[in-house]
């Protein structure tokens, strides 16, 4: 893993507030959006999940998982 994908994460965060797994892939290209958000949080970052439900093409109800920034 290259430490520029912990980079770009921490400052869309810090522009966006929150990002979701399928946001990250598309916006930012990290495929496992989880461990960078773990690897950020042992480095000190604050970083809280949220689970939240949304449809899928599909009009069905999908539990996805939204992470947020906690800035000072």
């Amino acid at each position: 893993m290259k430490q520029s994908q912990h980079k770009r994460l921490i400052a869309y965060l810090e522009q966006n507030r929150s990002i979701t797994q399928l946001e990250a892939l598309k916006e930012l290209g990290i495929f496992r959006l989880s461990a960078r958000v773990t690897e950020l949080k042992k480095q000190g970052y604050k970083i809280l999940g949220e689970m939240e439900t949304v449809k899928n093409r599909f009009g069905e109800d999908v539990k996805i998982k939204r992470y947020y920034y906690i800035s000072e």
